[in-house]
């Protein structure tokens, strides 16, 4: 008896340490912004050289692609010509998806060695977004707004869009592409995207 209750106490204790361990790795949206935000101005700034708009790109790429909710983003542009989609459409569209959202990202955020994000204290948490917003400050601009909104949870968190002034890069792109998915279809889409038949956020 005296054993099982030594077990039962092992048990516990390595269960509360589980569950204090899972509290401790859990990450905040302002946490998890302000990381991913960090390590992308740490990695432009490693460069050693000014770096071209296709390094830059090629950083954005790097730093940004695995918190990117692209899969997301995809089926709530395309709505039901996702869903009607095969594998293969689905593979080229989020191809050419990644390349455009990061060619607008880079294209919309400017970055120098004295880049620097401030973040609002206030977080909006809706149903399934999560926004946190702030202001990009560089040595050339005394700020530019922007707004992450998030999805997941947890400390799971993943970037479903990014506004720049009050534009959004998702709801543009859903705009955009709304009169080419409907008369082409999803492959209409890809060919638009890979062609680079958008204006970015940047340029409106």
């Amino acid at each position: 008896m005296k054993n099982v209750s030594i077990f039962s106490a092992v048990i516990f204790t390595g269960l509360l340490l589980v569950c204090q361990a899972t509290v401790a790795s859990v990450t905040s949206p302002t946490s998890f912004v302000e990381e991913v935000f960090e390590d992308l101005v740490d990695q432009i700034n490693a460069f050693g050289q000014q770096p071209s708009s296709s390094d830059i790109e090629q950083l954005f790429a790097q730093t940004l692609d695995p918190h990117i909710d692209y899969r997301g983003l995809a089926r709530w542009t395309l709505r039901e010509h996702w869903s009607g989609s095969n594998d293969t459409q689905q593979l080229a569209f989020l191809t050419a998806l990644k390349k455009h959202v990061i060619k607008t990202y880079a294209s919309a955020l400017t970055f120098d060695k004295n880049t620097r994000l401030d973040l609002d204290k206030d977080v909006k948490a809706g149903q399934r977004i999560t926004q946190v917003s702030g202001t990009i400050k560089t040595a050339q601009s005394n700020g530019t707004n922007v707004q992450f909104r998030l999805v997941g949870g947890d400390g799971a968190w993943q970037i479903f869009d990014v506004g720049v002034h009050g534009i959004s890069v998702a709801k543009t792109l859903r705009a955009d592409i709304a009169a080419i998915v409907s008369n082409g279809g999803i492959d209409a889409a890809t060919s638009a995207l890979s062609t680079g038949n958008f204006r970015l956020v940047s340029q409106r």
